[in-house]
Protein backbone atom coordinates (compact mmCIF):
# COMPACT_ATOMS: atom_id res chain seq x y z
CA UNK A 1 0.00 0.00 0.00
CA UNK A 2 0.85 3.09 -1.01
CA UNK A 3 -0.74 6.24 0.96
CA UNK A 4 1.17 9.08 -1.28
CA UNK A 5 1.36 8.02 -4.74
CA UNK A 6 3.77 9.13 -7.05
CA UNK A 7 3.41 8.28 -10.70
CA UNK A 8 6.34 9.48 -12.42
CA UNK A 9 4.28 9.82 -15.51
CA UNK A 10 3.30 13.42 -15.38
CA UNK A 11 4.87 16.21 -14.35
CA UNK A 12 3.85 17.69 -11.46
CA UNK A 13 0.77 20.33 -13.44
CA UNK A 14 -0.27 17.14 -15.04
CA UNK A 15 -0.95 15.32 -12.41
CA UNK A 16 -2.92 18.06 -10.16
CA UNK A 17 -5.14 18.37 -13.16
CA UNK A 18 -5.20 14.96 -13.32
CA UNK A 19 -5.91 14.41 -9.68
CA UNK A 20 -8.38 17.56 -9.75
CA UNK A 21 -10.39 15.79 -11.64
CA UNK A 22 -10.45 12.39 -10.46
CA UNK A 23 -11.48 14.35 -7.29
CA UNK A 24 -14.02 16.09 -8.39
CA UNK A 25 -15.62 13.17 -10.66
CA UNK A 26 -15.19 10.15 -8.88
CA UNK A 27 -14.32 11.64 -5.13
CA UNK A 28 -11.60 11.44 -2.85
CA UNK A 29 -8.49 9.14 -3.51
CA UNK A 30 -7.93 7.47 -0.25
CA UNK A 31 -5.28 5.21 -0.98
CA UNK A 32 -3.03 3.96 -3.64
CA UNK A 33 -2.19 0.11 -4.68
CA UNK A 34 1.36 -0.45 -5.86
CA UNK A 35 4.20 -2.65 -5.74
CA UNK A 36 7.49 -2.13 -5.93
CA UNK A 37 8.20 -5.79 -6.82
CA UNK A 38 6.97 -4.79 -10.09
CA UNK A 39 8.89 -1.88 -10.75
CA UNK A 40 4.81 0.09 -12.88
CA UNK A 41 5.24 3.21 -14.24
CA UNK A 42 1.36 4.01 -13.07
CA UNK A 43 -0.12 3.72 -10.23
CA UNK A 44 -3.58 2.61 -8.91
CA UNK A 45 -6.15 4.84 -7.08
CA UNK A 46 -8.23 3.48 -4.91
CA UNK A 47 -11.81 4.80 -4.99
CA UNK A 48 -13.91 3.99 -1.68
CA UNK A 49 -17.69 3.29 -1.99
CA UNK A 50 -19.67 6.59 -1.95
CA UNK A 51 -23.50 7.00 -1.76
CA UNK A 52 -24.07 7.95 -5.73
CA UNK A 53 -21.02 4.72 -6.44
CA UNK A 54 -21.86 2.13 -4.01
CA UNK A 55 -18.75 0.07 -5.08
CA UNK A 56 -14.65 0.09 -5.21
CA UNK A 57 -13.21 1.78 -8.40
CA UNK A 58 -9.96 1.00 -9.15
CA UNK A 59 -8.33 3.68 -11.52
CA UNK A 60 -4.67 3.90 -13.11
CA UNK A 61 -2.55 7.16 -12.75
CA UNK A 62 0.22 7.64 -15.64
CA UNK A 63 -1.14 5.80 -18.21
CA UNK A 64 -2.47 8.59 -20.10
CA UNK A 65 0.75 9.83 -20.09
CA UNK A 66 2.16 8.01 -22.94
CA UNK A 67 0.21 8.17 -26.95
CA UNK A 68 -0.74 4.46 -27.52
CA UNK A 69 0.77 2.84 -30.51
CA UNK A 70 -2.84 2.68 -32.71
CA UNK A 71 -2.25 2.38 -36.39
CA UNK A 72 -2.08 5.05 -38.39
CA UNK A 73 -5.33 4.02 -40.92
CA UNK A 74 -7.30 4.28 -37.58
CA UNK A 75 -6.24 7.65 -36.24
CA UNK A 76 -8.89 9.99 -36.47
CA UNK A 77 -9.92 13.39 -34.56
CA UNK A 78 -12.41 11.36 -32.48
CA UNK A 79 -10.28 8.70 -30.86
CA UNK A 80 -8.03 9.56 -28.02
CA UNK A 81 -4.71 8.28 -28.30
CA UNK A 82 -4.34 8.57 -24.53
CA UNK A 83 -5.99 6.48 -22.03
CA UNK A 84 -6.28 5.79 -18.37
CA UNK A 85 -8.51 2.46 -17.31
CA UNK A 86 -11.15 2.15 -14.36
CA UNK A 87 -12.37 -0.87 -12.90
CA UNK A 88 -14.85 -1.64 -10.14
CA UNK A 89 -14.73 -4.04 -7.06
CA UNK A 90 -17.99 -5.02 -5.63
CA UNK A 91 -18.41 -2.99 -1.79
CA UNK A 92 -17.91 -5.75 0.25
CA UNK A 93 -14.31 -6.23 -1.48
CA UNK A 94 -11.61 -5.98 1.49
CA UNK A 95 -9.22 -3.12 1.16
CA UNK A 96 -6.80 -3.90 3.74
CA UNK A 97 -3.26 -3.92 4.29
CA UNK A 98 -3.20 -7.31 4.58
CA UNK A 99 -5.32 -8.45 1.80
CA UNK A 100 -3.87 -5.48 -0.68
CA UNK A 101 -0.37 -7.92 0.12
CA UNK A 102 -1.91 -11.03 -1.72
CA UNK A 103 -1.76 -11.26 -5.19
CA UNK A 104 -4.50 -13.96 -5.85
CA UNK A 105 -7.34 -11.97 -3.35
CA UNK A 106 -5.62 -8.22 -5.47
CA UNK A 107 -5.95 -10.11 -8.59
CA UNK A 108 -7.72 -6.87 -10.10
CA UNK A 109 -4.80 -4.87 -9.86
CA UNK A 110 -2.36 -6.86 -11.11
CA UNK A 111 -4.51 -7.53 -14.23
CA UNK A 112 -4.60 -3.60 -14.60
CA UNK A 113 -0.97 -3.68 -14.26
CA UNK A 114 -0.95 -6.21 -16.97
CA UNK A 115 -2.64 -4.46 -19.64
CA UNK A 116 -0.49 -0.91 -18.35
CA UNK A 117 2.26 -3.15 -19.27
CA UNK A 118 0.90 -4.78 -22.80
CA UNK A 119 0.13 -1.34 -23.83
CA UNK A 120 3.01 0.78 -22.79
CA UNK A 121 5.27 -2.43 -24.49
CA UNK A 122 3.41 -1.88 -27.83
CA UNK A 123 1.65 -5.26 -27.45
CA UNK A 124 -1.73 -3.59 -27.58
CA UNK A 125 -3.93 -0.57 -28.01
CA UNK A 126 -7.60 -0.82 -26.83
CA UNK A 127 -10.46 1.78 -28.12
CA UNK A 128 -14.07 2.26 -26.62
CA UNK A 129 -16.28 -0.57 -27.03
CA UNK A 130 -12.92 -3.02 -27.83
CA UNK A 131 -13.08 -6.34 -26.79
CA UNK A 132 -9.48 -8.34 -26.51
CA UNK A 133 -9.17 -11.94 -25.61
CA UNK A 134 -5.78 -12.32 -23.53
CA UNK A 135 -3.18 -12.85 -26.53
CA UNK A 136 -0.74 -11.95 -24.09
CA UNK A 137 0.03 -13.87 -20.98
CA UNK A 138 -1.93 -11.53 -17.76
CA UNK A 139 -0.29 -13.13 -14.47
CA UNK A 140 -2.23 -12.70 -11.73
CA UNK A 141 -5.73 -13.44 -13.81
CA UNK A 142 -6.52 -16.69 -13.26
CA UNK A 143 -10.15 -17.47 -15.50
CA UNK A 144 -10.01 -14.23 -18.11
CA UNK A 145 -11.88 -15.27 -21.01
CA UNK A 146 -12.39 -11.30 -22.48
CA UNK A 147 -11.28 -8.18 -22.24
CA UNK A 148 -14.44 -5.17 -22.37
CA UNK A 149 -13.41 -2.07 -23.06
CA UNK A 150 -15.98 0.55 -22.12
CA UNK A 151 -17.30 4.27 -21.92
CA UNK A 152 -18.28 4.74 -18.06
CA UNK A 153 -21.87 4.38 -18.41
CA UNK A 154 -22.63 5.97 -14.54
CA UNK A 155 -20.54 9.08 -15.18
CA UNK A 156 -21.28 12.24 -17.42
CA UNK A 157 -19.36 12.45 -20.82
CA UNK A 158 -17.19 15.53 -19.01
CA UNK A 159 -15.93 12.96 -16.67
CA UNK A 160 -14.97 10.56 -18.95
CA UNK A 161 -12.31 13.04 -20.58
CA UNK A 162 -9.53 14.56 -19.34
CA UNK A 163 -7.61 17.74 -21.06
CA UNK A 164 -3.85 17.90 -19.99
CA UNK A 165 -2.60 19.69 -22.51
CA UNK A 166 -4.07 21.45 -25.49
CA UNK A 167 -3.56 18.20 -28.19
CA UNK A 168 -3.95 15.64 -25.00
CA UNK A 169 -7.36 14.67 -23.77
CA UNK A 170 -7.06 11.56 -21.96
CA UNK A 171 -9.95 9.28 -22.39
CA UNK A 172 -10.85 7.24 -18.98
CA UNK A 173 -12.31 3.59 -20.27
CA UNK A 174 -13.56 1.09 -17.93
CA UNK A 175 -12.10 -2.40 -18.05
CA UNK A 176 -14.39 -4.83 -17.28
CA UNK A 177 -12.69 -8.73 -17.01
CA UNK A 178 -14.90 -11.52 -18.48
CA UNK A 179 -14.38 -14.38 -16.41
CA UNK A 180 -14.68 -17.70 -17.66
CA UNK A 181 -17.58 -18.61 -16.13
CA UNK A 182 -19.36 -15.99 -19.04
CA UNK A 183 -19.97 -14.11 -15.97
CA UNK A 184 -19.34 -10.15 -16.56
CA UNK A 185 -17.19 -9.09 -13.75
CA UNK A 186 -19.39 -5.53 -13.86
CA UNK A 187 -20.79 -3.94 -10.80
Amino acid sequence: MNPAFVCPCYSEVERKIYMDHIYNYFGFCANTFYDPLLAKTVDILIMYPSQDHPHYRLITCGLGAKRMAIPNELRCEYISEYIELMMTLPAGWAVTPETMQQRSYWWPAYLMLDVVEAIEKEKIWVLPEDSLSPKIAFSWSPGIQQLDFKELEDYPLSAQNVALAVNQTVKILELIPRLASDDFYDF
